[in-house]
């Protein structure tokens, strides 16, 4: 059981132990930095959904989509200065620096999948001012929280959590690239049966291929250390 749940990190992250979280003794299906990432993510789309900030389709103005983009750029300035040796590697920034990118990815995804569909959303944008910045506080606490509470309990949801998002971010990548390409929009709610004419159960299963894939190719040239 446990074993199942690294197999989706291995197809998006190194899972080196020297770089990864343990809770009660169990390494975390991604490293510090994934783990922010994808917490973040996760952990920001269920900020949007308690605030009502789903319902908001449209993406940020420009302003806020330049400070939405200098997120991901904090990630890459902590690789970058360690790196090169100007500061030692720390879990919390590594951690923090995901956390900024996490937020990026869902602040992004969420109007994406919106452009798909039609009904519910409201043309609004995800964030109508800079305000939006302070959901790093509860984001990057409860990402933080998890990962520091030594409980077997506490390992298990967060690698759960960590996996949902995986999925979650490439299914919505994929469902956004296959109505760019058709070029429809389908109502929302969606009812049981039209479910199935619309791209969403074709870009889960896309996705569980494609991860699929990406694991068994990694892992026959690069066995993950779990694997030993």
């Amino acid at each position: 059981m446990e074993e199942l749940l690294y197999i989706l990190g291995a197809a998006v992250c190194h899972q080196l132990p020297e770089r990864s979280f343990f809770i009660a003794g169990h390494q975390l299906p991604i490293c510090m930095r994934c783990s922010g990432t994808y917490l973040g993510a996760i952990l920001t789309f269920f900020f949007l959904w308690f605030t009502g900030g789903l319902k908001r389709g449209g993406f940020p103005r420009t302003p806020i989509f330049f400070t939405l983009i200098a997120f991901p750029f904090l990630m890459g300035v902590d690789v970058v200065t360690v790196n090169l040796g100007f500061r030692p590697p720390s879990p919390e920034i590594k951690l923090l620096t995901g956390t900024f990118a996490g937020i990026f990815i869902t602040s992004f995804l969420v109007p994406a999948f919106h452009t798909g569909f039609s009904g519910k959303f409201t043309e609004k944008p995800i964030y109508n001012n800079f305000l939006f910045v302070f959901i790093v506080i509860p984001v990057f606490a409860g990402a933080m929280l998890l990962t520091q509470i030594n409980h077997e309990i506490v390992f298990y949801i967060t690698a759960i959590l960590e996996n949902i998002s995986i999925l979650a971010i490439f299914t919505t990548l994929n469902l956004f690239i296959f109505l760019t390409i058709f070029e429809k929009r389908f109502p929302y709610p969606v009812s049981g049966k039209e479910m199935f004419k619309i791209p969403v159960p074709f870009s889960f299963i896309f996705t569980i291929i494609e991860l699929g894939m990406i694991y068994i190719i990694r892992s026959s040239y690069l066995p993950p250390k779990y694997l030993y």
